[in-house]
């Protein structure tokens, strides 16, 4: 059993260990995920001060937009979600038809910022050449549709780079967030 406490990214970064244990032979089957239910005191009244809360109270139902322009920040809210990985032959044991393979996980941090990553996004593109590298693909393999960059979008205020759009870059491949 492992618990990881990387914010946003646990319930990834949970998923990942959950791979490479089954992938190094130390599991068959894992349940992973994450589970996040904060709404106390304390953390409202810390990401208040750090302004990653969004002020539109008059307007609760336009305050969460993680993709707009004019985002303040966050809408604070509690949600949990779990998936059971296992092996080919576990499954097959079982009798269940799998419904996806995962190849590769990489986690990098960046330690750039305690709500925001890194604008550069050099770590995460650390991250998802690591996940190819992994899978023994390379970005060249990757079909248009495969090549989306999973945007962190908490909708708090990222650091734009000169051009103005948050950028991952990977070895010949270099994906930029649209807005």
């Amino acid at each position: 059993m492992m618990t990881p406490v990387s914010a946003c990214s646990s319930g990834s970064e949970a998923i990942a260990h959950a791979w490479r244990q089954i992938v190094m032979g130390d599991a068959d089957v894992a349940v992973c995920g994450g589970v996040e239910g904060p709404i106390e005191a304390l953390p409202i009244a810390a990401f208040s001060m750090m302004r990653a809360m969004s002020t539109r109270n008059d307007e609760p139902e336009r305050a969460s937009r993680p993709f707009d322009k004019d985002r303040d920040g966050f809408v604070f809210g509690e949600a949990g979600a779990l998936m059971l990985l296992e092996t080919e032959e576990h499954a097959k044991a079982r009798g269940a038809k799998p419904l996806a393979r995962l190849l590769g996980a990489g986690i990098t941090s960046d330690a750039f910022h305690m709500v925001a990553p890194a604008a550069d996004g050099v770590r995460a593109g650390r991250a998802m050449t690591r996940s190819l590298e992994l899978a023994g693909l390379s970005p060249r393999t990757l079909t248009t549709s495969m090549r989306t960059a999973r945007r962190h979008r908490s909708a708090t205020l990222p650091r734009p780079t000169p051009s103005g759009s948050p950028v991952v870059s990977m070895p010949r491949c270099t994906l930029r967030n649209r807005r």
